[in-house]
């Protein structure tokens, strides 16, 4: 429902409206990912309670890693007048093996933390070898509100907000218990120190070693730009696999608006592959869960076919709103060239487009 919700309220936000409208619109629009936040909060914190989360490994540049995480922050601490800046120690390793993306969760949430209870002054992020060369030590300060002592204690506690100045303040009292579950998933721990009037520190290791790859392997999220109101995917044929009936309508509408030329639309892998036999869809876009045949035994049968035939590779995503680790692996390990999480943004399906008029997916 809110896959909808958020996807026929960016269809209004780029339609015509007058201004108070438009107005209405983007309240509704900040509220809807809001409510996702939080679910996807709740979902996450699910998952860890019941060891469902797998850490990837990986091997990333350290500060250039520290640059990205900040440096999405750094716009909220300008609007609030606060200076947000990070340090590292001497014997820091440039570049470390663990999980970037569950380390960037943790760091995200204190900062952020750290700017919603921060009026003035500054927040400091320091990072240093912890007590053996395979720990990180982090520290997220800032000059805010500080925290009562007797709430010290329960402050990673789930739906816990610390005093009643605090709890008026945005927030589900999940950020930090999350914080603590991904910490200890790391093989570390997470402590806090605070005056009421004089800021918070909270600190926080993870088990990180030091990378053995010769070659530093940057960490950087993809960026690119799209026009989202020009018609990217003129001339394609698309293939839609939906169950639901308003998804598919959302998904078709914003096929429409990105210009393609054909769209199908069918409820389940079985019809999904028969359609791709017949009429060779420039692309395929396929839901994840869906009745008869779902989303990955309908991309394996494909490949599958594709190499028994010697037949041209077709472009297939995924859409689903289970945007888990073992689902991304397993499905790009089976062939998939994209992956699109409900709810279905326009800037990413623009993207996928994009790509496809360009030339073949690498």
């Amino acid at each position: 429902p809110l896959n909808a919700i958020t996807g026929f309220l960016d269809q209004l936000a780029h339609s015509e409206l007058d201004p108070r409208q438009h107005h209405h619109v983007e309240l509704c629009q900040a509220g809807s990912h809001t409510l996702l936040g939080l679910i996807d909060t709740v979902l996450e914190l699910s998952r860890l309670e019941a060891g469902r989360v797998q850490l990837s490994e990986e091997d990333f540049d350290l500060r250039a890693f520290m640059d990205t995480q900040l440096g999405l922050l750094v716009p909220l601490a300008e609007q609030k007048g606060l200076h947000l800046e990070w340090s590292s120690g001497t014997e820091a390793p440039f570049r470390v093996h663990g999980d970037p993306v569950r380390l960037g969760q943790v760091l995200y949430n204190l900062v952020s933390n750290a700017l919603r209870f921060t009026e003035s002054g500054h927040i400091r992020v320091h990072v240093e070898r912890g007590s053996s060369e395979h720990e990180l030590a982090f520290t997220v300060t800032d000059t805010g509100a500080g925290i009562p002592e007797e709430d010290q204690p329960h402050i990673f506690e789930a739906f816990r907000q610390a005093g009643p100045a605090l709890a008026r303040k945005e927030g589900s009292g999940l950020g930090l218990k999350v914080c603590k579950e991904l910490v200890e998933l790391m093989g570390g721990r997470i402590s806090v120190e605070s005056q009421p009037s004089h800021g918070t520190r909270f600190r926080f290791t993870v088990a990180m070693p030091p990378a053995t790859s010769a070659t530093p392997l940057l960490y950087t999220p993809e960026e690119a730009e799209v026009d989202t109101s020009a018609p990217v995917g003129t001339g394609l044929r698309v293939l839609v696999a939906e169950d639901e009936p308003t998804n598919a309508l959302l998904v078709n509408n914003l096929l429409e608006q990105a210009g393609c030329a054909q769209i199908t639309c069918v409820q389940n892998g079985r019809e999904a592959i028969e359609h791709w036999q017949q009429a060779s869809p420039d692309l395929v876009l396929l839901d994840l869960q869906m009745p008869e045949l779902d989303g990955r035994e309908a991309l394996r049968i494909i490949r599958s076919q594709e190499a028994e035939h010697a037949l041209a590779r077709t472009p297939i995503a995924l859409i689903t709103a289970h945007a888990l680790e073992h689902f991304q692996q397993e499905c790009f390990g089976l062939g998939c060239d994209a992956y699109l999480n409900k709810p279905l943004e326009r800037k990413e399906l623009w993207l996928l487009l994009a790509r496809i008029v360009s030339g073949p997916l690498g």
